[in-house]
């Protein structure tokens, strides 16, 4: 399903795979939305036929993203483009470099980004990602067990699971 927003240049999809349902916005050249909908979320309006210079882009992230929700993808390859700090923006970098399938912590992810005392910092970037599945938070666990995530629980544990990663108990 694809929708485009009134007032607004960008370009929108819905992505399905069972009964999980992911949004995919792009605007001008780059994914710049990816919103992990309720899972028991009404059905969204019919769709409007994108035009525009992204609609080649807004399908071939649908594709990307409807591929890994049904597990035959590991890696994106559309460009990204979300607002944020230098600090965000270095979190966000290193986080991209966890393969698929595997979990950082949050102090591990701090390391990684270059400010190994900044845990909850590391966290506050991670809520503030607009692209989740291509900048992938739900890799990132607390210390003892799964920890938080700005789309839910379920939706992390979900996620993971498409991994096959193996996740802690408690």
């Amino acid at each position: 399903m694809i929708t485009a927003p009134a007032s607004t240049s960008a370009l929108s999809a819905i992505v399905r795979s069972g009964k999980q349902r992911v949004r995919v916005t792009v605007s001008a050249g780059a994914v710049t939305d990816v919103d992990l909908l309720p899972l028991d979320a009404p059905e969204p309006e019919a769709p409007a036929k994108p035009e525009g210079p992204d609609s080649a882009l807004l399908s071939k992230a649908a594709t990307q993203l409807q591929a890994y929700l049904a597990g035959t993808r590991r890696d994106f390859t559309v460009p990204v483009r979300q607002p944020g700090t230098l600090f965000q923006d270095r979190v966000w970098r290193a986080l991209q470099d966890v393969p698929y399938g595997q979990t950082v912590t949050y102090a591990q992810l701090a390391a990684k980004a270059g400010h190994p005392k900044a845990v909850r910092a590391v966290g506050g970037a991670l809520n503030k990602n607009r692209v989740p599945i291509l900048v992938p938070c739900h890799r990132v666990l607390a210390s003892e067990g799964l920890g938080g995530f700005a789309c839910g629980r379920e939706w992390k544990m979900a996620l993971l699971g498409i991994e096959g990663a193996t996740l802690p108990l408690g």
